[in-house]
């Protein structure tokens, strides 16, 4: 046999053999440079795509490189141009290699990382034993007698230190944590806890791998302050130590998948042990001003009841101790019947509403615990009439009881410094806020919920098992009202954070959905006709329409010489009547629900009449038609909050400006400045609604704020002055503390002032003015769903937060421009400048919507359409109006 003829082909064979052991056995463990990792590490993150110019994911494109921690460890690998600038050396080293990154605490909030490179052969190590660079100093130093290089800069900043061991560069920006590499190569115990529990998981499937310490997530989500307490019991449930792993298995979502880890004794896990999950289906509960939302369900509702009773039997709190001083026994009834689903949400931030949130506690047998409900509100309070009420037929119970919900459901469902409460089948709704629960039965009965949502009608339905506890966050409404850091891509529309128990075993699945729709360059911010009539005849002072608030729909409204309500058809080829009025249109239409019947009605007024327009599913038109008790014709009506039947109630004023209250389409308002006459009001009419006291907020040009009873009696304390003149109405919003309302304004001047409910003065500010022309107002959505302030002069205008905190400021407008606010919720809110016959519109962080401004003699009025990204803008020019569309994501 001649053994030379085949040892070629013998040698190729073993080298393969050998290739495909390694290769095999390096597929069944975790790629990660566990050995040279420092046992403090945070977080260790492995990946071959990182080096990569874009690590683009899903249709939507979803750049990975943005998201926390991966952004600094793609952002540590321009360390190693410190050592060579050679670009083809820098790549050739990083190709196809699978790199290591650690996280090292270094303060509260901050990490050191070290970066490991797997050196390949005897050039590469060549290539980064010495720098290549002459702009550097090139220092070192020993430790435990290893020579460790240091890169500083011709200033003599230090910028990072490395060493090359065993075929790894390893490089840092920190010094010490070097020294800590060399430490720990030296270490007779190698193990460490990431280490020992993840160094045999296969990652070698997923571009990218992350492993970490549970108490790292306090860091990474430090900047949702809303709702921290929240977030920190949520991941209290999570294991000590987590891996997840990137799945390119879906094109429409991201998903971290994770092997799991042991489960963590707390509550919640005591509540949950041994029972599978329940699925989610209640969309239709949750409203679509949720932020985020922490559920925990279970599929066996005995076995929870009989944990979770346990658990209550051994936990205690200063609240429920006051449950038993007040109704002793009976307090138990608030436990005994709850089911397995308690829900948190919280709440997006509005113009009365910072730290919103609702508990859903699923809770059969009411009718039990509804006189025990009010029994304990009327006992728990000492003010007189502010315990009970109703609202839109439920009824509503107020406890001055801190912390309540957290003493009967646990620390997750903390934050309520007094509970509001009603039940809505088959939850028991808690709030922070009576103005919050009060919204949360609108929108329910409105259906402005997750239900409706294109975007939330399928979170948290999936093939997979259900889970036990789940985190779902809506990053727009968090970033809108407090600012998560450019955390995400803003391309990212949602968050859903999964914990499934599997025996002893957690295992976390981390889901991100894209926005679902991507808008083609082509249109995207462009700015297109969609309809135009010519119209000469009728009422042209404003432009009206008619806004479906809750589905984002909206009809232009026009009205001929002989007062008949028309609208265009879809074509915009004739107008079709409505209904006949007895004049004009005198203020701006509006629709809601004033029937109480499930669908929304037209409401709009002429100097003699008030109307409310109902029209049913078959096109047939209702108009209800009454009077005011006064001589002087409608100038105004305004939409506030606080009816008993429905969730809108109307104040109108006359000429004259007397008040009046519409709270019945059918009867006639009554009068509500019985005992007072005022002079220069400031519109809108701002409500106050707290359990049992209904006020209104009336604000004088000459700096007096009133704070006035329905029945025309002024509240003891007022009027306030603010002895200046004032150029918009005051508003109201929550002190996220106490909970309680406050009044605030500013005056023409500048002077930011807020006030409590008793009339105290709590605080007077000056705002920034850097001109003498420069004037103040508060500025309303027409709605008066929101408001902010105003800031402007004969050339700029600038917007600022309730808080008095300027947001963006817009230059070159010309002098008497018109300023609008228009709120569809706090994620979509725009500013429209008509100035000079034309019309721009600007987003809340100042960026012009839209690539042309439009035409218009009259301000305009506009809609936005959630469904569809997409804003309509009614227009006036010469004798046409228009409907102009831009579609904004």
């Amino acid at each position: 046999m001649n053994l030379k003829k085949y040892a070629l082909p013998i040698l190729i064979v073993a080298v393969l053999a050998v290739a495909a052991y390694f290769l095999f056995r390096d597929g069944s463990q975790s790629r990660a440079a566990w050995g040279y990792i420092p046992a403090n590490a945070s977080a260790v993150i492995t990946s071959e795509r990182l080096q990569d110019s874009t690590f683009l994911v899903t249709e939507a494109a979803i750049n990975v490189k943005q998201f926390p921690l991966v952004n600094e460890a793609g952002g540590s690998l321009s360390l190693l141009l410190w050592i060579t600038p050679d670009q083809q050396v820098f790549e050739r080293t990083l190709r196809q290699k699978t790199l290591t990154f650690s996280y090292h605490p270094r303060t509260s909030s901050g990490f050191g990382l070290i970066l490991y490179v797997p050196l390949t052969n005897e050039m590469e190590v060549d290539w980064w034993s010495k720098p290549n660079r002459q702009d550097v100093r090139v220092l070192s130093h020993s430790y435990q007698g290893v020579s460790i290089t240091d890169i500083n800069d011709l200033n003599s900043k230090p910028v990072c230190s490395y060493i090359i061991k065993d075929n790894y560069l390893i490089i840092s920006q920190y010094g010490d944590l070097i020294e800590d590499v060399v430490r720990r190569s030296k270490e007779s115990v190698s193990e460490f806890a990431l280490k020992d529990q993840f160094q045999n998981s296969n990652d070698s499937p997923y571009g990218l791998s992350i492993y970490i310490k549970n108490t790292i997530w306090k860091t990474l989500l430090s900047g949702l302050l809303n709702s921290q307490a929240a977030l920190s019991e949520f991941f209290k449930f999570l294991p000590t130590f987590q891996d997840y792993h990137l799945s390119d298995t879906d094109k429409f979502k991201i998903v971290f998948e994770s092997t799991g880890g042991k489960t963590v004794k707390n509550y919640l896990t005591a509540w949950l042990d041994g029972q599978v999950g329940k699925a989610f289906s209640r969309h239709h509960y949750i409203s679509q001003q949720t932020s985020q939302f922490f559920r925990i369900a279970s599929g066996d509702s005995l076995e929870f009841k009989e944990n979770f009773q346990d658990w209550h039997d051994d936990y205690s709190s200063a609240a429920w101790e006051k449950l038993r001083y007040h109704i002793d026994n009976q307090r138990d009834e608030l436990i005994n019947n709850v089911g397995s689903e308690l829900i948190l949400c919280q709440i997006e931030g509005n113009n009365t509403i910072t730290d919103g949130k609702l508990a859903m506690i699923e809770y059969a047998n009411y009718d039990k615990l509804r006189p025990i409900l009010a029994n304990l509100a009327r006992l728990a309070t000492t003010e007189s009439n502010v315990s009970i009420d109703k609202y839109q037929g439920y009824d509503l119970f107020s406890i001055p009881i801190p912390e309540l919900p957290s003493a009967l459901y646990g620390p997750l469902f903390s934050g309520f410094p007094r509970a509001y409460i009603t039940y809505i089948a088959p939850y028991l709704v808690f709030s922070n806020s009576s103005q919050g629960l009060r919204n949360y039965i609108s929108d329910y009965e409105n259906r402005i919920t997750w239900q409706q949502s294109p975007e939330l009608d399928s979170v948290l339905i999936s093939s997979q098992p259900p889970a036990q506890l789940a985190m779902v966050a809506s990053l727009r409404k968090i970033n809108s009202n407090r600012a998560m850091g450019g955390v995400f891509s803003e391309n990212i529309e949602t968050i859903v954070f999964e914990s499934r128990v599997n025996g002893r075993r957690i295992i976390p699945q981390l889901t991100i959905l894209p926005k679902k729709r991507r808008t083609s360059g082509k249109v995207l911010n462009r700015t297109f006709l969609a309809g135009e009539i010519e119209w000469v005849e009728g009422n042209d002072a404003f432009i009206a329409i008619s806004q479906n608030q809750d589905e984002g729909a909206a009809q232009l409204l026009l009205v001929d010489e002989k007062f008949r309500l028309l609208r265009p058809d879809a074509s915009y080829d004739k107008a079709l009547p409505i209904t006949t009025l007895d004049g004009p249109v005198v203020a701006s239409p509006l629709r809601v629900d004033f029937l109480n019947i499930g669908r929304q009605q037209l409401v709009l007024a002429t100097p003699q009449s008030l109307y409310a327009i109902d029209e049913d599913e078959n096109g047939i038109v209702t108009a209800i038609r009454v009077g005011i008790p006064s001589t002087q014709p409608i100038v105004e009506v305004v939409r506030i909050e606080g009816g008993g039947e429905g969730s809108s109630r109307f104040v109108v004023v006359d000429a004259a400006e007397n008040l009046f209250l519409w709270e019945n389409p059918g009867k006639m308002p009554r009068k509500i400045n019985r005992f007072k006459n005022f002079s220069g009001l400031k519109l809108p009419i701002v409500s106050l609604n707290q359990l049992g006291s209904r006020s209104l907020i009336i604000t004088q040009e000459n700096g007096l704020v009133y704070l006035i009873k329905e029945d025309g009696t002024i509240r003891p304390g007022f009027p306030v002055d603010m002895l200046t003149r004032i150029a918009g109405a005051f508003a109201w919003t929550q002190n996220i503390n106490t909970a309680q309302p406050e009044l605030v304004g500013v005056s023409a001047y500048g002077e930011l002032l807020r006030a409590d409910v008793a009339g105290n003065i709590l605080e007077r500010k000056q705002l920034y003015r850097p001109e003498s022309s420069s004037r103040f107002t508060t500025l309303f959505d027409y709605n008066s769903l929101d408001w902010l302030f105003l800031r402007a002069s004969n050339t700029r205008a600038a917007i600022f937060d309730q808080a008095g905190n300027e947001l963006f400021e817009i230059e070159n407008i010309a002098p008497n421009s018109k300023l609008q606010y228009h709120y569809f919720g706090v994620d979509n809110r725009f500013i429209s400048i008509s100035s000079g016959g034309y019309t721009s519109i600007f987003d809340m962080t100042g960026r012009r919507l839209g690539d042309k401004p439009i035409s218009s003699d009259l301000p305009v009025k506009i809609s936005y359409q959630a469904a569809y990204y997409k804003l309509f803008i009614f227009a006036h020019e010469g004798e046409k109006y228009k409907t102009w569309t831009i579609k904004i994501r």
